[in-house]
């Protein structure tokens, strides 16, 4: 092998070798830990909701506080929910709302006026305070009734 080749070689060889550290550096490739829960992962992989949900919580942004626990996502509705992904202390769970009178069996935890709240879903490492998940969504409740007669049901509702 000529000197040059050789050289652009190896050179490709380190930039490869850089790239792999970079990529396993950041997290990316690699098989999430079961159990843990990374807010930052919550975050990028959501898919955003619209300006219509936004409104409809109020202004509610990932970073606010929900009583005791932090919003790390607000998901575009799926399946006509809305789900809003909390986490506090190494733990996470998930509050939803669709329309009053879309839940199946027995009565959801809160109401609104048009709106039924429900949460679920825990997930991480760690025990979640006390009351934390219906404290959450009553607190997720309060700022839907401040906007619901004013704001259109959101789309994919």
């Amino acid at each position: 092998m000529s000197r040059p080749i050789l050289q652009l070689t190896r050179v490709l060889a380190v930039l490869t070798a850089v790239t792999i550290v970079v990529v396993l550096v950041k997290g990316r490739g690699l098989p999430r830990p079961q159990g843990e829960v990374s807010e930052n992962e919550l975050i990028a992989e959501a898919p955003r909701a619209a300006s219509d949900v936004i409104a409809l919580l109020d202004g509610l942004k990932p970073g606010d506080k929900l009583e005791a626990v932090t919003v790390m996502a607000i998901d575009a509705p799926s399946e006509r929910v809305v789900r809003v992904q909390v986490g506090v202390e190494g733990m996470a769970f998930t509050i939803g709302i669709n329309l009053a009178g879309s839940s199946a069996g027995k009565p959801p935890p809160v109401t609104t006026g048009k709106y039924e709240i429900g949460y679920g879903n825990p997930r991480g490492t760690g025990e979640l305070p006390p009351g934390a998940m219906g404290n959450a969504a009553e607190a997720l409740a309060e700022r839907i009734r401040r906007r619901e007669n004013e704001v259109p049901v959101p789309a994919g509702m």
